[in-house]
């Protein structure tokens, strides 16, 4: 079973947007500097599975059924493989049966919010996956009772009730009528948890580097759902966690200096995210260029340095980041995102380049066609500037970010603005602000516009 998240307050850094504002006058030609290829989000994204944390294999029992399995625990009660082959079959009946997904993410938890809403999954479905947890839970403690000295059965109990716990409880909420809210998903005992596995296999980069992860995305998600979320990452750690990163921070720099490229990297990548998160964003840069330079396919970190770059405010850096991406890895978004780096320090005929380059691989791409667009606008080529838009537009679908959408309108508003029809421009930048209030290519061809 795989789990993913996005680290949410911390490192999702928003999107690649331009850092500088264009100057604008009172006549139209100003709006051209304001047409600026559409946002992308820069996502640093991990993914967990008991596979990535050094453990074996959940069910050491294949082919063998529910049935099964508990008919060799009749005859072997302290067969720890066994009892973690019960747990998670009863995990997949509750998955399967009783919320009808075949795995269970928290980023699917809007399908199945959706699903009790209209009424497709019911109080009874819920109570039943709960009851199954309970006692998938107890097995993973019997794993835990009989190999006190293993790291698996901890790791298990802990996954549990971070993603069925913590689904089950938003979804409780949702049919109670109580406004869904995912504060955090690291309890006391799944903290305990994680820490005992941590300590068992001190040399598993896996278990530091999720335990370090985890704790950073939940205290992160925790700070998001405050009133005044913390600006500072810093002060989005809990003692606790602070406290828990100071005893894995050794051994990562230990499993750093390994003379193996892959773990050291992965190590690197997680000390990277502790500098960040205590506000050391030198020794954070640090620390990603070195596990990008020994692993250049870890994507996540070389994710990492873009976003960074992007925080502080440096295009030039930003620039040379992701230009030595694309040498690691030749991909669509990483051509889109050399060219957002062009934009920001002017380089439009750089960008126009990288957008061809998109558009002769994947003519389809809404985001090149889109910034394609914004490129003519800026060269006054308004007679192409209309083709561009339509078929931007007729690429835009629900799979489209709402904030690229919204995007997409203020260009439009702005080729408005240029013939002279201020009020489609309006209803475009209304259409954007709904799509997202705080889009901020829109919120400039608005300022301009003026009263």
């Amino acid at each position: 079973m795989k789990h993913s998240l996005k680290l949410l307050a911390a490192l999702l850094l928003g999107p690649l947007t331009a850092l500088h504002a264009a100057e604008v006058g009172t006549n139209q030609e100003p709006f051209r500097l304001l047409a600026k290829l559409p946002s992308i989000n820069i996502n640093f994204k991990m993914g967990f599975q008991s596979a990535e944390l050094g453990l074996g294999k959940t069910n050491d029992l294949p082919g063998k059924s529910e049935a099964d399995v508990r008919e060799i625990l009749q005859t072997s009660p302290t067969n720890s493989a066994a009892w973690c082959a019960l747990a998670g079959q009863l995990l997949g009946r509750a998955t399967r049966d009783h919320l009808h997904v075949e795995h269970l993410n928290l980023e699917d938890l809007p399908k199945l919010l959706a699903a009790v809403q209209e009424g497709r999954l019911t109080r009874d479905d819920v109570q039943h996956a709960r009851q199954l947890m309970d006692e998938a839970l107890d097995g993973f403690s019997k794993v835990v009772e009989l190999a006190p000295g293993k790291p698996d059965g901890y790791v298990q109990r802990a996954f549990c009730r971070m993603f069925f716990g913590t689904s089950l409880q938003v979804l409780t909420d949702a049919l109670e009528g109580k406004a869904p809210v995912l504060s955090s998903f690291v309890t006391p005992a799944t903290f305990t948890d994680l820490q005992q596995a941590a300590r068992l296999c001190p040399d598993s980069v896996k278990l530091q580097a999720g335990f370090a992860s985890i704790l950073v995305m939940s205290d992160a998600l925790a700070g998001s759902a405050r009133p005044n979320p913390a600006k500072d990452p810093s002060d989005a750690l809990s003692e606790r966690s602070r406290a828990a990163l100071a005893e894995i921070r050794p051994r990562l720099e230990t499993l750093a200096a390994r003379n193996d490229p892959e773990l050291a990297a992965h190590a690197c990548e997680a000390l990277a995210v502790i500098e960040f998160m205590h506000g050391a964003t030198g020794n954070a840069q640090t620390y990603g260029q070195r596990a990008v330079t020994l692993d250049p396919t870890r994507e996540s970190a070389w994710e990492m340095l873009v976003g960074l770059q992007v925080k502080a405010e440096r295009p030039a850096e930003l620039l040379t980041i992701c230009a030595e991406r694309i040498k690691a890895a030749d991909t669509i978004r990483n051509r889109y995102l050399l060219a957002k780096a062009h934009e920001q320090l002017d380089h439009y005929d750089k960008v126009a380049e990288q957008l061809d380059l998109i558009l002769k691989r994947e003519p389809d791409n809404f985001l090149a066609m889109a910034g394609k667009a914004a490129m003519l606008l800026h060269l006054g080529d308004d007679a192409k500037v209309a083709k561009c838009l339509q078929r931007a537009a007729t690429l835009a679908n629900d799979s489209t970010e709402p904030a690229q959408r919204a995007d997409l309108l203020a260009l439009q508003a702005i080729q408005a603005v240029l013939r002279g029809d201020r009020n489609t421009a309006e209803l475009h930048l209304g259409q954007a602000l709904k799509l997202d209030e705080n889009n901020k290519n829109a919120r400039a061809v608005l300022q301009a516009l003026g009263p």
